[in-house]
């Protein structure tokens, strides 16, 4: 799972923008709204190259484990007001909707 920090975990959420890659002490942030966001039943926000493309101009930064998003969370003093949104591709959510019930020439070579 991929992270990136939000104000709030509901629909009205807007997102921490920051350039990470300066030293803690020269970040500053400010807070983004995406236009077009869909979620998931878990709250993770549903992203494909369209919205990939809104977060990198944004200068929205992604984390790949909740452990480094927390030390930008601590070093910029954010712990209260900071919640920690995950985010999955479009397809992997379609595809575990998808149930695969019936038998296809796949299923039956694996059998």
């Amino acid at each position: 799972m991929v992270y990136l920090l939000a104000n709030k975990g509901d629909k009205n959420q807007m997102l921490y923008a920051f350039d990470s890659m300066l030293p803690m002490d020269q970040i500053e942030y400010k807070l983004v709204r995406l236009t077009h966001v869909e979620y998931d039943p878990d709250g993770n926000i549903l992203v494909n190259s369209k919205i990939l493309s809104e977060l990198e101009s944004l200068n929205v930064p992604l984390f790949e484990k909740k452990s480094t998003a927390k030390q930008f969370v601590k070093g910029l003093s954010l712990i209260s007001s900071v919640k920690y949104i995950g985010i999955r591709f479009r397809l992997s959510q379609e595809l575990n909707m998808i149930k695969l019930d019936g038998i296809s020439s796949w299923t039956q070579l694996n059998r």
